[in-house]
C-alpha cells in the first residue's frame, strides 16, 4: 500500500470516527445544545483537527442526515427500474424507506431533526446536496405514481409530486412515532400493536392511491 493510499484511508477512518462521535453528541445534547468542542472531545481529537474535516457542526449534522437519504434514493432508483404496477412500486419504495430508517433509528432521528431545524446556512454546499437528494427521492416516487396512473393502478386525479410528498411526510411522521412508541405508550391509556405497525401504514397509504 502506497503512502498516499494509506493517508487517504486514515482520513476516511478519522472522518468516520468524527461522524460517529457527533451522532452521540447530537443525540445527547440536541443540535442546538451541541458544540464543536463537545464533538472534538467525544472523538478524542483537538478542535483544530476537527475543523480540518468539517467547517461547522451544521456541516456534520447535514452529513449524518444525508447518509440515510442517499441510501433511500439508491433503493428507489433500483425499484423504479424494475417491473410491476406503479402502485406496487410505491409500496416497495415505502417498504425500502422503512428498512433504511429502522436499520439506524438514531440516524433517522437526526435526519428528522435536520428537517425541523431553522438553522440552515445558505452557503453550505452540504445543504444543497441534501435538498437535491430529497427532491430526487420524491421525484422517483412521483414517477411511480405516474406509472400507476398510466397502468390504471393509481387514481388519475392525483398530482404526482404532491402525492409523493404526502406519502414521504406521512411515513416520516409514522416512523417517528414508531421509533418512540415504547416511551409514548407509557403515557397513554391504551396499547398499540407494534409488530405490523409500519406495514399496516404502507398498506393504508397504498389503498388510498387506488383508482376507483
Amino acid at each position: 500500500m502506497s503512502i498516499s493510499t494509506r493517508r487517504e484511508k486514515e482520513k476516511e477512518r478519522r472522518r468516520e470516527d468524527i461522524l460517529q462521535a457527533a451522532q452521540q453528541v447530537f443525540l445527547r445534547s440536541g443540535y442546538q445544545g451541541a458544540t464543536m468542542d463537545e464533538v472534538a472531545q467525544e472523538a478524542e481529537l483537538s478542535k483544530g483537527t476537527l475543523y480540518l474535516y468539517f467547517k461547522s457542526k451544521f456541516e456534520i449534522y447535514v452529513e449524518l442526515s444525508n447518509r440515510a437519504c442517499n441510501e433511500t434514493l439508491r433503493g428507489f432508483v433500483e425499484i423504479a427500474a424494475g417491473t410491476g404496477t406503479g402502485r406496487e412500486m410505491v409500496g416497495q419504495m415505502l417498504s425500502h424507506w422503512v428498512k433504511v430508517s429502522s436499520s439506524d433509528l438514531k440516524q433517522f432521528r437526526i435526519a428528522v431533526g435536520f428537517i425541523a431545524s431553522d438553522d440552515r446556512p445558505a452557503d453550505c454546499d452540504a445543504v444543497e446536496c441534501h435538498h437535491d437528494t430529497i427532491a430526487n427521492t420524491i421525484r422517483q416516487m412521483a414517477g411511480a405514481v405516474v406509472r400507476g396512473q398510466e397502468d390504471g393502478s393509481v387514481a388519475k386525479g392525483l398530482d404526482p409530486v404532491t402525492t409523493a410528498s404526502q406519502l414521504w411526510s406521512a411515513m416520516m411522521g409514522t416512523m417517528l412515532f414508531y421509533s418512540r412508541s415504547s416511551v409514548l405508550m407509557e403515557k397513554m391509556p391504551f396499547t398499540i400493536e407494534s409488530d405490523n405497525f409500519m406495514s399496516n401504514q404502507i398498506d393504508l397509504l397504498c389503498r388510498g392511491l387506488r383508482a376507483s
